[in-house]
């Protein structure tokens, strides 16, 4: 995406971090972080467009952390918690319609005893049946990074097995091509910092190329951008943040 530390953070001052004492010899530190700035997709430099495809980005994480001789030390066998999503406009239309694009999203959940849960995802935000292709998580003229998509879950979906079963109500917000899995064994740790990495991305480079080509698309005008309006789209982003 083209981010660096000199890109503006829109949490507020004061919210960017915050400690808390978890026991005598520990403190779990949070920290949280939001950018609207994406050097990666702005246009070429002939095209007169400030239209961004992607509206925010935004990491929180958490961790427990330890102090000897006043230096912060990280155990990576205590609670530590990752969530990284990047959310899509939701002024993005074809034709007059509005387009919903999934959001990515990343969860990494680790737990003290070599616990781990991760989740890796396109996540939809339509209900059945209020895509403009119902069949398919993205629109067809994007259908070659769905494909690629595809590809990445049939890669690693037998390293990274199934979780289990997901809660009717978070249902909708799980693709096909979701990442879900429960790491517990003796090389767990060694799978999050590997295949867990190395799913992360991926995942992440098909998005990055998606929202590339939808800004080209947005930039030439085969695309239109209509200002934030109230919309199934924006509907379905704000069910996915109330869930």
């Amino acid at each position: 995406l083209g981010y660096d530390e000199s890109i503006r953070s829109l949490v507020p001052e004061g919210y960017e971090s915050n400690a808390s004492p978890a026991r005598a010899d520990s403190t779990v530190v949070a920290s949280l972080r939001s950018i609207d700035e994406f050097p990666s997709l702005r246009a070429a430099p002939d095209v007169n467009n400030n239209k961004s495809v992607l509206r925010l980005a935004r990491s929180a994480f958490l961790e427990t952390q330890t102090v000897d001789n006043n230096t912060p030390l990280v155990n990576p066998m205590t609670i530590h918690v990752l969530n990284f999503v990047l959310f899509p406009s939701t002024s993005i239309v074809d034709g007059g319609s509005p387009q919903g694009f999934p959001i990515f999203g990343a969860d990494v959940v680790s737990l003290p005893g070599n616990k781990h849960l991760v989740a890796l995802d396109f996540q939809p935000i339509l209900k059945v049946g209020e895509s403009a292709s119902p069949k398919t998580l993205l629109p067809k003229r994007y259908i070659a990074f769905e494909e690629r998509l595809r590809d990445l879950h049939t890669k690693y979906e037998k390293s990274l097995p199934w979780g289990g079963d997901i809660p009717p109500a978070a249902q909708r917000f799980f693709s096909p091509y979701a990442l879900w899995t429960r790491l517990a064994d003796e090389d767990a740790m060694k799978t999050v910092q590997s295949t867990v990495l190395d799913a992360f991305k991926d995942y992440i480079d098909v998005y990055h190329d998606l929202m590339k080509s939808v800004q080209a698309d947005v930039d030439s005008g085969r695309l239109e951008f209509e200002d934030d309006r109230d919309n199934h789209v924006m509907e379905g982003q704000h069910d996915y943040l109330n869930y």
